[in-house]
């Protein structure tokens, strides 16, 4: 088995705003939340990061570094709750053990591209 160190992956997504998951959460539109994780976790699988030497061994902390590239910036609040559908499919993934910070030191950045909109994540043990 390959031992993990870090791995970088790139998502044709932008996450959505923290305004718009909580309009989603308000008029109770729950299919729309579902859709956009199950689009998360569609991408991560392409990816591969299902694979085993991905997965987070037993309680594990890992660094994960979330860059958005967006076609206009969002406040600090907003960009990161749009990332928490995105950390719950990693976790569902097994890539990250819990979301909490006992287990996960996230780090969030956006930077401008409207030619190409995306998310990059790092991932790295601690």
């Amino acid at each position: 088995m390959v031992k993990f160190r870090s791995f970088r992956f790139t998502l044709p997504l932008v996450t959505p705003s923290g305004n718009q998951t909580r309009q989603w959460d308000r008029s109770r539109n729950w299919k729309r939340i579902k859709s956009e994780k199950e689009g998360f976790l569609w991408e991560l699988k392409i990816n591969e990061l299902d694979r085993i030497e991905f997965k987070c061994t037993f309680q594990k902390k890992r660094r994960v570094e979330f860059r958005s590239f967006r076609k206009r910036l969002l406040d600090d609040d907003n960009l990161i709750q749009g990332f928490k559908m995105l950390r719950d499919a990693l976790e569902e993934m097994g890539i990250i053990w819990k979301d909490s910070p006992e287990y996960l030191d996230a780090e969030y950045y956006q930077e401008i591209d409207r030619d190409n909109p995306r998310t990059e994540i790092v991932v790295r043990d601690v």
